[in-house]
């Protein structure tokens, strides 16, 4: 006789809860055995099993957690301060359109119009090139306009030199592993950076674009920026872009990712993102039923659809 398979994750015999189950299942009326599965993953006390079931933004890292947030917010806050072009470049998978996205519209929520740039997959190639620079800066009036970058640029050694070389000061955004050559930009935000002392190692790259903006908004309300003319953004419009390139890149949703993803369902139920709102009507999906496997088997190869055809914004 061939013996039952039983995998890893399985116990031998029946599970029978405890009291202190039921009594936890009652309060956050969910089934018991959801609980007996969350124990398996030793997310057992009643604040452990809380703060997964119901993360609340309100506990999220410090952005100033991350290493060279500080001077990140300073440049941007000096490029604002002096009217300078800002330009963000990004890469042309679903992480790194949302993550393009996010940081437009959220220099827009600051009255600022910023440029975006994505190259082209076949022409071009992932990430910066010196070509594509070079093309951008002959557009540029400012002395010193800003370089951001999104979901790329951490292995760009050679491209950001150039950058600097033709009078950009220099951000890069990136959830990618660190070469081992040094890479000369005036600020690097990526959580796997060592020295870094962010809490959760697995973000996206529009989540590490997500908290730039944070950091930001944080800069500028300090030091009086805002106004009844020019009112503070609710970062929180911008957590359904995080939600789809988050499921899109498959990181983790544990920790500061399930946190920010679940908040941004929240928006997507609602969005008033002209684009996520055709590309759900699109889709048949209807407004306040979107599920994870809607991002990832509908909206997300949607987006990636241009990128894979050559340019994001191709006709």
């Amino acid at each position: 006789m061939i013996p039952e398979r039983r995998h890893s994750w399985q116990r031998p015999g029946q599970f029978t809860p405890t009291s202190e189950q039921i009594e936890l299942a009652q309060k956050f009326k969910v089934d018991v055995d959801l609980l007996h599965l969350l124990a398996l993953r030793d997310i057992q006390s009643e604040k452990a099993i809380g703060k997964f079931l119901y993360p609340s933004l309100a506990n999220l890292p410090d952005p100033f957690s991350m290493k060279d947030m500080q001077k990140a917010v300073r440049l941007i806050a000096e490029a604002l301060t002096r009217h300078s072009d800002i330009v963000i470049w990004g890469d042309y998978d679903v992480d790194g359109v949302t993550a393009t996205c996010l940081l437009m519209r959220f220099f827009t929520s600051l009255g600022k119009k910023a440029r975006w740039y994505i190259p082209n997959r076949f022409s071009e190639g992932y990430g910066l090139n010196i070509q594509g620079i070079e093309k951008i800066r002959a557009g540029l009036t400012s002395e010193h306009p800003l370089l951001i970058t999104v979901d790329c640029g951490i292995s760009s050694t050679a491209e950001i030199k150039k950058a600097r070389d033709l009078g950009f000061y220099t951000i890069i955004t990136d959830h990618h592993s660190l070469p081992e050559a040094k890479i000369e930009a005036d600020a690097i935000l990526n959580v796997k950076q060592p020295g870094c002392t962010f809490s959760d190692k697995n973000l996206a790259g529009v989540s590490t674009a997500f908290y730039l903006a944070a950091g930001t908004r944080s800069h500028l309300n300090a030091s009086g920026y805002f106004s009844p003319a020019q009112p503070a953004p609710n970062l929180k419009q911008f957590l359904d872009l995080v939600a789809i390139g988050s499921i899109a890149d498959m990181v983790p949703l544990a920790g500061v990712n399930r946190t920010l993803v679940k908040s941004g369902f929240e928006i997507l139920s609602r969005s008033e993102n002209i684009g996520i709102s055709a590309l759900l009507r699109s889709s048949n999906i209807p407004s306040g039923a979107i599920v994870s496997d809607d991002i990832a088997f509908q909206l997300a190869p949607k987006i990636n659809a241009a990128g894979r055809m050559g340019k994001v914004d191709a006709s």
